[in-house]
């Protein structure tokens, strides 16, 4: 039985690792809808994926959905345990509030 979630439990963790990479190449392309796309396949299969929710936050911001970046930044800024990835995910939260208008200083 053991053996039988084990087995599941890295191929749904190859697929994430694959999607995430496939997301990297497509971000790396340019392509952004792209490697929004794979982020978030990867998230579907695990909601609370720090490291996707920060990627799919970035190629959303590349894509001006500003809105949804802001929900994924939200939620990465909570999960990543590194201090530097954290902090970079709060400079992308402010850069998404800044374009929206929200926060601007007079």
């Amino acid at each position: 039985m053991f053996l039988f979630f084990g087995l599941f439990g890295n191929k749904k963790e190859n697929a994430i690792l694959k999607y995430l990479k496939n997301g990297n190449q497509f971000y790396k392309e340019k392509d952004y809808k792209l490697a929004a796309q794979h982020y978030k396949s990867a998230l579907e299969l695990d909601s609370v994926n720090a490291i996707g929710l920060n990627n799919y936050g970035v190629a959303l911001y590349k894509l001006k959905d500003y809105k949804n970046a802001i929900g994924s930044f939200t939620l990465a800024t909570i999960r990543l345990n590194d201090l530097t990835h954290r902090g970079r995910a709060f400079h992308n939260l402010g850069k998404c509030y800044y374009h929206q208008k929200i926060f601007r200083m007079r």
